[in-house]
């Protein structure tokens, strides 16, 4: 992780940013009437990034395990009845679950009629990724204009956020638009790719369920390729712009595409473990140089928008990887994922003052504590605090 390891250990921030990070001649930059906060025993890290969810779905909770597309089927009907009210309140609901892991920004894919209100104006900042999403060209094409509409309103008013609209997926977008889409939009882009061991079917054999499900609807749409990114490089159309969301079925061609381009991936471990997919090789892919970031996905394929479970799940599967790599996937990895890691990811002086904390009680090992904890004891935005009391505690 980039920044200092101290103890003891001094932070200035003033304006929302890190002016200096070191020992006790930090204290020398203080100036009078500014706040002087001891922490006492605790360990401080840059803020949680979560690189890949849908608050939109937090309404919806847990949906029962089924195979994939069967889940989508009833994702897709659970999400048609939600009433915006609904879709705001399991918003709020989800910001609370997040910033009580240590969350402090985050990767959150949009639909075109998603209320923005509640994420808007949250403490939280991130990118907001609209989904471009329909087999249909009409639907599709109707989809992106909403997005680029949306995109003018976010000019007109600054927010911690900035919106993208990308392409939900490969398999999912009709293929005109999304030459457009990743022809036209700036970077990040984030695309589900490689999900689903179905997905991978539709690619290498035309057949399986999710072929059926596309062919439903457009019969005959084809993606001809071994894989979304197969596809996309046979087209000729540009890579370097993905984020790539789960890669659970990437091939050796995709992660030499990927390490060509320098392209990220954000794991996912709740929503892997939810549908049973293959070991992740984790270790190989970070052994391989890859900027591996952490999501939890949405709730509908999780337990829990606990980012901090996240981090365990990793640990146990895991059990030789050290925990300071596995903390930098979970802060400066996923900055830069998001390409936001010029302002945020670590502490380091000129960054945006985002930090948590966690209490070193009895033997704890910092490196180890964010790793064995249920919550976040301390937490500040832009240099503003939210814990305690601000950070909302969520219901349970």
């Amino acid at each position: 992780m980039e920044g200092p390891n101290l103890s003891p250990g001094y932070i200035c921030v003033r304006d929302g940013i890190i002016q200096a990070i070191g020992d006790e001649f930090v204290l020398s930059m203080r100036k009078k009437g500014e706040e002087l906060i001891d922490l006492g025993e605790m360990v401080l890290l840059p803020g949680f990034v979560n690189a890949h969810c849908h608050l939109e779905l937090t309404a919806i909770g847990p949906l029962e395990k089924t195979d994939f597309v069967e889940w989508v089927k009833e994702l897709v009907s659970r999400k048609n009845s939600l009433t915006n009210d609904e879709k705001s309140e399991g918003i709020k609901k989800g910001i609370a679950k997040l910033m009580r892991s240590g969350v402090t920004c985050i990767g959150d894919h949009i639909s075109f009629n998603t209320p923005l209100e509640a994420i808007i104006k949250s403490p939280l900042k991130g990118r907001l990724f609209g989904e471009v999403i329909g087999v249909l060209p009409e639907v599709c094409n109707d989809i992106y204009t909403s997005f680029k509409n949306i995109q003018k309103e976010f000019t007109f008013h600054p927010s911690h956020f900035t919106l993208h609209p990308s392409p939900h997926s490969i398999h999912a977008v009709y293929p005109e638009t999304l030459k457009k889409v990743l022809t036209d939009e700036p970077s990040p882009l984030s695309c589900h790719l490689a999900e689903s061991r179905t997905e991978e079917d539709y690619f290498k054999t035309g057949k399986g369920a999710l072929a059926r499900f596309i062919r439903e609807r457009q019969h005959d749409l084809r993606h001809p390729g071994q894989s979304g990114l197969d596809y996309l490089e046979g087209e000729n159309l540009p890579l370097s712009k993905l984020l790539v969301v789960h890669g659970n079925y990437l091939t050796e061609k995709d992660l030499s595409a990927v390490k060509k381009h320098s392209l990220s991936i954000v794991h996912c471990p709740g929503s892997h473990e939810y549908f049973g997919h293959k070991p992740f090789p984790l270790e190989k892919l970070l052994a391989d140089g890859i900027n591996i970031a952490i999501g939890t996905d949405s709730i509908a394929s999780n337990t829990d928008l606990d980012f901090l479970l996240e981090l365990k799940r990793i640990k146990k599967l895991h059990p030789h990887l050290e925990p300071l790599k596995i903390l930098q996937m979970a802060t400066l990895n996923g900055a830069r994922a998001l390409q936001m890691d010029l302002e945020i990811g670590s502490l380091v002086a000129g960054k945006k003052a985002d930090l948590i904390g966690f209490c070193l009680d009895g033997n704890k090992i910092p490196d180890e504590a964010p790793l064995t904890a249920d919550y976040v004891d301390w937490m500040m935005i832009d240099g503003k605090l939210m814990m305690p009391p601000m950070v909302p505690r969520p219901d349970r």
